[in-house]
């Protein structure tokens, strides 16, 4: 039977929760952190690896692959998640490795081959312009490194989220802020990410790729092959 009250649910959680407050609560639903350490085991990170977390809102994927890194780096371009995300490192007992920094995904005030994984949970989506994302992640990573993405899919929407919830049995906050993420924008397809890929400088070979929530979110890991004359977009190098 159809009812309105979880769509209610679900926009009010969009429209009235602060967003810096949004995520940071994101970050702990059932949902969302079981994929993050999905994605974390994905990436098959050492601990002699330097981390890039694009787009890392307040903080937390890039804390918690803190113990597999030899460094781990958020970056987000708005100021009020960093504050958050900082706050959020005081109270870990082990993120004397963690540093978080403020800069555009388009621009990454970061120099060429500085990094051996950059990651983008959710990232691509709400850019502007991927292509440039994708080349600045590439342009930073160091020969044979690793891009890890996870995104939404074109089979994210809300006649496909609610009897998925209802199948979990997912309540609360798991099951407003799953559907509130299947009204929220586009999805990515294998096609149209190869598509993006194909559009940077970059030679580049698809290590992994699995799907996640009956489809509607897909994991992808990138290995960073030969370079054709990229260009230096943020002049740190």
């Amino acid at each position: 039977m159809f009812t309105v009250r979880p769509y209610i649910q679900a926009i009010r959680l969009l429209t009235l929760t602060h967003r810096v407050d949004l995520f940071d609560q994101l970050s702990h639903s059932a949902w969302y952190h079981s994929a993050l350490n999905s994605f974390i085991h994905t990436l098959s990170l050492q601990h002699t690896d330097h981390h890039l977390d694009i787009g890392c809102g307040t903080g937390w994927f890039t804390l918690w692959t803190a113990p597999y890194t030899h460094t781990s780096v958020g970056l987000d371009d708005n100021p009020l998640m960093l504050k958050r995300a900082h706050h959020n490192k005081l109270q870990q007992e082990t993120s004397s490795n963690v540093s978080y920094v403020e800069g555009s995904a388009l621009r990454l005030p970061f120099d060429r081959h500085s990094f051996d994984v950059v990651t983008g949970n959710m990232l691509l989506p709400v850019l502007p312009d991927p292509v440039a994302a994708l080349s600045e992640m590439f342009r930073v990573l160091k020969p044979n490194g690793k891009a890890g993405l996870f995104l939404p899919t074109e089979k994210l929407n809300r006649v496909n989220a609610l009897p998925y919830i209802k199948q979990q049995q997912w309540s609360g906050f798991d099951a407003s802020s799953f559907l509130a993420w299947s009204l929220t924008g586009s999805g990515f397809s294998m096609d149209k990410l190869n598509s993006l890929l194909n559009a940077t400088t970059c030679a580049y070979h698809i290590t992994h790729s699995s799907y996640l929530f009956n489809e509607m979110a897909l994991m992808v890991v990138i290995e960073k092959r030969e370079e054709h004359g990229m260009t230096d977009a943020s002049g740190f190098d």
